[in-house]
């Protein structure tokens, strides 16, 4: 079976409408910025999208991590079904993904059979929330 990788999104969350179409929530363009470390992010989906040249089944594994030490973060396994040839899409989505660095990351999708992984590179950065300033009385008041 060949599998080619068109693109990868990283995003929030994926959900199908009741009329098929997919619904990507909060895309992230390729930096994540967090306020603090270590940083848990509550829901964080990584959505391939294919073209497969044939129907059929494989097993696929899908490891973020971390570029400068190549340290695996998390890791899934799992298995998916092509219905026919074409367009397919693979979100995969994690709960409660911890960041304790800032730095760059790659989400690396392995498929069973093909001789490349899918890699999508991104940044996690520090940006520290800003607290408003306390509001100065008006003179004369």
């Amino acid at each position: 079976m060949s599998i080619k990788h068109s693109y990868t999104i990283i995003c929030d969350d994926v959900r199908r409408e009741d009329n098929g179409k997919l619904l990507i929530l909060g895309m992230y363009l390729g930096t994540i910025a967090v306020p603090q470390l270590p940083s848990l992010l509550p829901s964080f989906t990584v959505l391939s999208i294919f073209e497969s040249d044939r129907p059929g089944a494989w097993s696929w594994k899908l490891a973020i991590q971390r570029l400068e030490s190549g340290k695996t973060i998390v890791e899934a396994k799992g298995f998916a079904n092509v219905q026919q040839p074409g367009p397919g899409v693979m979100p995969i989505k994690f709960g409660g993904l911890r960041f304790d660095e800032t730095g760059a990351y790659a989400a690396i999708v392995e498929i069973e059979g093909q001789p490349e992984p899918f890699v999508t590179n991104f940044m996690v950065v520090l940006t520290p929330q800003i607290m408003p300033q306390q509001q100065m009385p008006f003179p004369g008041r």
